[in-house]
């Protein structure tokens, strides 16, 4: 078996094709930590990011209302506190789970001719902008609606965007506002059920 002589150029060829091969392969990550749908919305003013799942440890910076975060790991704290040892690890670094809401993003089917009596459903996305709908004229916003929030479809308008929302009545206000309707998962009958005869 005779070996061949590599030259410099042959070196670095063979090495610039293995490099690109490595680019196009997988990142093999537990499942976990690639899973899109496990999000947290910040639910309140603001949250610090910690170095360690321990809320005497360094502050790496903050997060925000209604920030949307990945989340990579739960973790249980041997640092507490000990009513919620509940920690999220995220993007450099640990949230502690107070003041956050697991949230998904789940598009739906949009129905065309709702009860107008109204019609159950909830919010389904972390969080979506209402507005007051205007004959003429941009809509006005309204206030959010937050992930698994239950609100009465009265009716379909087309938004401003011309897609199809669905109007919602605010009984407290007595208005109707509007909220994109892939947004609202409706709520079928059969969940509304009891669950048992007796």
């Amino acid at each position: 078996m005779t070996l061949q002589k590599l030259t410099r150029r042959d070196f670095l060829k063979l090495a610039g094709l293995s490099l690109t091969g490595l680019a196009y392969r997988p990142f093999q990550g537990s499942g976990d930590d690639l899973d899109p749908n496990r999000l947290i919305r910040i639910a309140t003013n603001s949250v610090s990011v910690y170095s360690r799942p321990d809320d005497k440890s360094r502050i790496l910076y903050q997060r925000t209302r209604d920030e949307l975060v990945n989340v990579y790991d739960e973790v249980i704290s041997e640092f507490g506190p000990g009513y919620n040892p509940l920690w999220y690890r995220v993007w450099g670094g640990y949230i502690h789970s107070a003041y956050t809401q697991p949230v998904k993003i789940r598009l739906n089917p949009v129905i065309t001719d709702p009860d107008p009596a109204g019609v159950l459903a909830e919010v389904s996305v972390p969080l979506t902008q209402s507005y007051l709908p205007r004959q003429k004229g941009p809509w006005e916003p309204v206030y959010r609606l937050y992930y698994d929030s239950t609100h009465w479809i009265t009716g379909v308008v087309e938004g401003p965007d011309g897609d199809p929302w669905y109007k919602l009545k605010d009984e407290l206000l007595e208005i109707e506002y509007a909220v994109p309707a892939v947004h609202m998962r409706v709520v079928q009958h059969e969940e509304l059920t009891p669950l048992s005869s007796d």
